[in-house]
């Protein structure tokens, strides 16, 4: 519920291209939280990803506009 109104105000003061990419961003803090509340442990693909997204957003945040 939270994401979900964050990334509602986040599209009113942004540009959906600038905004959506950062949706990807809960791919990478569900695993983080559940590895600092519930112990879970984090395999390689799951960096790899981590890694990915973050490439992707980079890209889209900091690229040429």
């Amino acid at each position: 519920v939270v994401a979900s109104v964050c990334y509602a105000i986040a599209i009113e003061r942004m540009p959906v291209t600038v905004a959506y990419p950062f949706m990807a961003l809960t791919f990478v803090f569900t695993p983080v939280v559940a590895v600092l509340f519930l112990g879970e442990r984090l395999a390689w693909p799951q960096l790899v990803g981590f890694t990915l997204i973050a490439a992707g957003i980079s890209l889209t945040a900091f690229g040429p506009r």
